[in-house]
């Protein structure tokens, strides 16, 4: 149960929280997101209600083995793919897409999730999206961009990192600071280092490059 405390929350975050519920509501045909079960409001209290995942999230079964196998890696793109590949039919962004926000349904199985978190998904209108947000060692290029639109795409860039950290066990940007950071998104400046990336396939990394393609017209879609 996601459990907001009202007095806590500003008025945009209020209907942030809304319109997660109403998102997940238009979802509930997509496979591999997390289920509603219920939402109710108390005077003091906001309730989300959903299918419990009790594998935990990716991020921390990724601290406990370091790496996926490329073959296990392969199983959890394809479930999450094809959530983003119905999301996307929907003209629906989720703009947060990390290990954190994939759980697992399962303690003994590392592939088997649902994509979860939507506080900052919304619809894309025609114009495009133009606010900032996300987490900033997955963000596109294009969400740091001054002046610049997006649209669904940036979760394929999302993906990227996310299978770059998979395989590798480390993510594709990294830098101490902010602005360092953003300097490597935007040039897409990031390396499959040889003692990590070896013994992976040609496909795999032409997949995660094809995904951290900085111009989202070239970018591969789910």
């Amino acid at each position: 149960v996601k459990v907001n405390e009202r007095e806590i929350l500003r008025e945009h975050e209020m209907l942030s929280v809304e319109r997660e519920v109403t998102i997940l509501k238009d979802c509930h045909d997509v496979e591999n997101i997390v289920r509603l079960v219920d939402y109710f409001v108390s005077p003091e209290t906001y309730y989300i209600v959903q299918v419990y995942a009790p594998g935990g999230d990716v991020f921390q079964r990724l601290a406990q083995r370091t790496s996926y196998t490329e073959h296990h890696a392969r199983k959890l793109a394809v479930q999450l793919l094809a959530a983003f590949k119905a999301l996307h039919g929907k003209n629906l962004a989720h703009r947060d897409l990390k290990p954190e926000n994939v759980l697992l349904r399962d303690v003994l199985d590392d592939t088997s999730i649902v994509l979860a978190d939507f506080g900052f998904a919304k619809y894309v209108p025609k114009e495009g999206l133009s606010t900032r947000c996300g987490t900033p060692a997955y963000v596109a290029p294009e969400v740091i961009k001054n002046n610049c639109r997006y649209d669904e795409r940036v979760d394929m860039w999302s993906v990227g990192c996310l299978l770059y950290m998979l395989i590798g066990g480390y993510p594709p940007f990294h830098d101490k600071r902010h602005r360092g950071l953003f300097k490597k998104i935007l040039g897409a400046d990031f390396v499959f280092h040889e003692k990590y990336w070896k013994n992976v396939s040609v496909p795999a990394k032409q997949l995660i490059a094809s995904l951290l393609t900085v111009d989202p017209n070239f970018r591969t879609t789910a």
